[in-house]
């Protein structure tokens, strides 16, 4: 898509990527391109369908009780998000990175960055975006882009 003229544009080729801890959509940007890359989503059994089968015969065999676990799983996802980021990086496929994630998964997601990667960083938005068009996510992110 372009993007209108009223927004900024990408000087350097810039990886926009959206995520939270299931999914995440990968943009590229250049001057005023804006194309959707690629879609990721977490295939693994989530807690709700474990214990969702385990209770399948109306009889409670397994109930998991750990708090832990849907963190644990969210940081296996962003691990798995991580290096595609590195991929992508090597591969030259952007020059600057603006991340669009959750305020409360910022700092678990930059922590398992790579170097390299950290060093693209051009901007974090702490907002929770992955539902939105890609017309609102231009805006959105343009709008946190004017006020750094």
């Amino acid at each position: 898509m372009q993007i209108p003229e009223q927004f900024l544009p990408y000087n350097e080729k810039t990886c926009i990527f959206v995520c939270d801890h299931v999914h995440a959509k990968v943009y590229q940007a250049f001057q005023n391109d804006f194309n959707f890359f690629e879609e990721v989503t977490d295939t693994r059994a989530k807690l709700d369908d474990i214990e969702r089968y385990s209770q399948g015969d109306g009889s409670l065999h397994f109930s998991a009780q750990d708090e832990g676990f849907k963190e644990r799983e969210a940081h296996l996802f962003y691990k798995q998000l991580a290096r595609k980021l590195f991929d992508l990086k090597q591969s030259q496929s952007f020059e600057k990175l603006v991340l669009v994630l959750p305020e409360e998964d910022k700092n678990i997601f930059v922590d398992l960055l790579h170097e390299d990667v950290k060093h693209s960083i051009e901007q974090i938005v702490p907002k929770q975006l992955t539902n939105l068009s890609e017309d609102q996510l231009v805006e959105a992110i343009d709008k946190a882009r004017r006020i750094i």
